[in-house]
């Protein structure tokens, strides 16, 4: 059998899985079998060796999977055993044989996160591709160096620390949807590159300058005015290169991307888009750690482009001449010297620069680390004045003040008391009780708590929590999942705590069934506490609303061929519109429209496979067809890196990619 341990990430640490699992495990390794099923505890996974993911068949929520040696090293790609399968294996693709050749894809950017001044960040490229490279190699604690700093990685605490400082920060892995490419001849580029005009003179390559080129490629009139009409003609005009028996269905597909795109971009709404509007906006989606962070500044933008029309145009232009090295980030140095000229200029700014110049001065001071850098995002979520929220950590005691003098009879165990928390933040309470509830803080069933506790501060914003807990967390903590013992209120308010702080609840608290849970009397409590503290609902709470299983699976029965959703090709990521083809079993095919903003026009059709209902919403119009369809492979129209043999599989989704905002996407399957 194969040495090592196996584990899975949990709630943001790696745990042992049980024996059972761990048999089973090796012995699809040492079988070259690449996709299995296993069941533990009423719960089906599909498991995936290919991209080291066990997934929920009920949820859809996917946990990675290593194998960590005995000298220590983590193995979270593929083995070498699978490797060695999947270099001689092949595919079919669009009715061809294309043979696969193995390795490690790297992901663009925004794969590995840092948790700074309350909420995610992309790492800088450059440091990003040092990690990449190294956690590829199965390396689990090793150095990077970046913008003159040294920092030790270590992916089994999911921490980097900088060697100078020692300060410890959080980081994160991002599922990226794990796309690969097939060795095949590059198909006929679709869509023209955005070149520099001939006879022009050679300009420094800014940030900003792949943008602004696919700008001008797209503004087909020339007249610095591109309107819904004339981007919806352009990108149909390409898909249609690539569905010519889908021709009607393809135009409302990309009637509803166009719509989409412009509702975020167009911050005047009305219905045209300029070079400055197209090129903050890629720039900013870019960077942003989630598109609800993004949404945040454009709505905030939004507010002030009514009054101050040129406002995005000097946003870029202090962030060009701030940015010297031309590499999209900026030093915490730079940040403060052009906000010190903004706040000391008589002209050539406006009040929004100015008045967020010197509020960034003002708490300058909770940004000490000499280390930090911004990118597009930060800077201008900066001067806008980013809103930290506070999180709290309220504590109920349910055994009304006993536990102090009974737990030691009844549990042998010494304990203030028993422990029901709830997540306070946005002057709202989260807690589970069968549903997930949102409420008036201190207004829950529970009474009054017996301890509040700061935990610290957030960025992220109220739409972006309860979208996590109706997408993510909404079908795994049920009344059927409630268990006092292994599945509580405590296990939910530490997931949203690492959603909201990327750490976990006091142990006091989260390891508090640990201590009881061999006890006889918590056996013999148990099923009556599962029945109270699990069944729960709205009535009687004032000013509550919770997550509706039932809803949800209504929404899921309106779903079929030719139906609108939309959909999130990575956590937190940009929801694009597409098309359901076809639909079976809490899952679906469907395909989207992913344009190339940066450089050229064009785009592809990207046709996916087992896209778990947990991962779409429906926006209640449809195309023009009629019958359902499977989705179907096609030949990638660019030539891309890091190829890697992906199947699909049902809580995965076949995908194929392209060259987005510069960086080589891959296609395949996830």
């Amino acid at each position: 059998m194969p040495e090592g341990r196996w584990e899975v990430k949990m709630v943001g640490r790696w745990c042992p899985v049980d024996p059972d699992y761990s048999r089973e495990l090796d012995l699809a390794e040492m079988q070259g079998k690449l996709e299995f099923a296993y069941q533990t505890r009423g719960i089906e996974y599909m498991v995936d060796l290919s991209r080291m993911l066990q997934t929920n068949r009920t949820t859809g929520r996917r946990n990675q999977l290593r194998r960590v040696l005995p000298d220590g090293k983590a193995v979270d790609g593929w083995s070498s055993t699978q490797m060695r399968l999947a270099a001689v294996q092949t595919r079919t693709l669009g009715g061809s044989t294309q043979q696969y050749a193995s390795g490690q894809m790297s992901g663009g950017h925004g794969r590995f996160q840092v948790w700074l001044n309350g909420g995610w960040k992309k790492m800088p490229i450059g440091e990003e591709q040092q990690i990449a490279v190294a956690v590829d190699g199965g390396k689990t604690d090793f150095i990077v160096e970046a913008r003159g700093h040294r920092y030790r990685i270590n992916m089994n605490t999911s921490t980097q620390e900088n060697l100078a400082t020692h300060k410890l920060r959080s980081i994160r892995q991002v599922e990226l949807q794990n796309l690969a490419v097939p060795v095949a001849p590059a198909a006929p580029q679709i869509g023209r590159l955005a070149s520099v005009p001939e006879g022009s003179v050679a300009v420094e390559q800014k940030c900003t300058t792949p943008f602004k080129l696919s700008y001008k490629a797209h503004d087909q009139n020339h007249d610095n005015q591109l309107s819904i009409a004339e981007l919806e003609q352009i990108w149909f005009d390409a898909a249609c290169k690539q569905a010519l028996d889908d021709a009607e269905e393809t135009r409302d597909l990309i009637r509803e991307t166009v719509t989409l795109v412009f509702q975020e971009m167009d911050l005047l709404a009305n219905g045209i888009v300029f070079e400055t509007a197209w090129t903050h906006y890629w720039l900013l989606e870019r960077y942003a750690p989630s598109f609800y962070a993004c949404q945040v500044v454009q709505d905030g933008l939004r507010q002030v482009i009514q009054k101050d029309k040129s406002i995005l145009s000097r946003l870029l232009r202090l962030f060009e001449e701030a940015d010297d090295d031309n590499d999209a980030e900026i030093t915490a140095e730079e940040m403060a010297r052009v906000c010190r000229r903004v706040a000391s200029s008589a002209s050539g700014v406006g009040g929004f620069e100015v008045k967020g110049s010197l509020a960034y001065l003002s708490r300058q001071g909770e940004h000490a680390d000499d280390d930090l850098s911004y990118n597009y995002f930060d800077f201008v979520a900066e001067l806008l004045g980013r809103e930290r929220h506070e999180v709290k950590l309220f504590q109920y005691d349910i055994s009304g003040g006993r536990a102090w003098w009974s737990a030691p009879l009844l549990l042998g165990q010494q304990m203030d008391g028993l422990w029901h928390t709830g997540i306070v933040v946005y002057d709202k309470e989260y807690w589970y009780g069968g549903k997930l509830f949102e409420s008036t803080p201190g207004m829950t069933p529970f009474g009054v708590p017996v301890k509040e506790i700061v935990l610290g501060h957030t960025v992220v914003t109220q739409d972006e929590l309860w979208d996590f807990l109706v997408t993510e967390l909404a079908r795994e903590f049920t009344v059927e999942t409630y268990d006092v013992l292994t599945h509580n209120c405590n296990c939910f308010t530490d997931e949203v705590t690492q959603f909201l702080l990327a750490q976990h609840i006091p142990d006091e608290v989260r390891l508090q069934p640990e201590k009881v849970m061999d006890s006889m009397a918590a056996r013999a409590f148990r099923p009556v506490l599962n029945r109270w503290l699990g069944g729960f609902n709205v009535d009687g709470m004032d000013k509550a609303r919770a997550t509706d299983k039932q809803a949800a699976e209504e929404l899921w029965s309106c779903v079929d061929a030719g139906s609108l959703v939309t959909f999130s090709r990575m956590d937190g990521g940009r929801p694009v519109a597409a098309e359901v083809l076809y639909k079976e079993d809490g899952i679906c095919e469907l395909r989207y429209w992913e344009p190339n903003v940066c450089g050229d026009i064009g785009g592809q059709l990207v046709e996916g496979r087992g896209i778990p209902k947990t991962q779409i919403k429906p926006l209640h119009r449809r195309t023009k067809r009629s019958k359902p369809r499977r989705a179907v492979n096609v030949v990638p129209d660019q030539d891309v890196a890091h190829p890697k043999l992906l199947d699909s599989a049902p809580g995965s989704c076949s995908v194929f990619g392209f060259n987005l905002f510069g960086l080589q996407v891959c296609s395949g399957y996830l």
